[in-house]
């Protein structure tokens, strides 16, 4: 009797499973296939980990810069005022040149805050990626 393992089939099963949003695994592919020894499974699963690990890569790149184009937007879009200040001793609203940068300094904090919290997300994406890889 010909085996159920193949990679067609594994490869087949990691997909169905990925596109349910769940991680493959030894134990999700056998179910979906309907049986195999892990030992013929693993191999399969961990090779189509690592080509799809490529894909995921280019994926996680494509996020990632997406997210700091719309940070960078947010971030433009709360201000609506130029980047460069007049410097007179007083302006024609009768405002302090160093309050000014006061609040400039302020918003560039801000926006450091916001690019911090994006870069700290897409940190905890990767960490917890590379460790469901190494599960299996």
């Amino acid at each position: 009797m010909p085996s159920r393992v193949t990679a067609e089939a594994v490869d087949e099963a990691c997909e169905e499973i990925k596109g349910r949003g769940e991680t493959p695994t030894n134990e999700s592919v056998r179910a979906y296939i309907g049986g195999g020894s892990f030992g013929a499974i693993s191999p399969l699963v961990k090779a189509w980990k690592k080509a799809d690990k490529a894909w995921y890569a280019r994926e996680e790149a494509n996020r990632r810069r997406e997210a700091e184009d719309r940070a960078m937007s947010d971030d433009s879009d709360e201000r609506n005022e130029p980047d460069v200040i007049d410097m007179p001793a007083r302006n024609a609203e009768g405002t302090n040149p160093q309050a000014q940068l006061v609040e400039l300094f302020r918003r560039i904090v801000q926006g450091q805050q916001r690019q911090a919290v994006l870069l700290e997300s897409i940190l905890n994406v990767l960490v917890s990626r590379q460790s469901e890889d190494m599960v299996v």
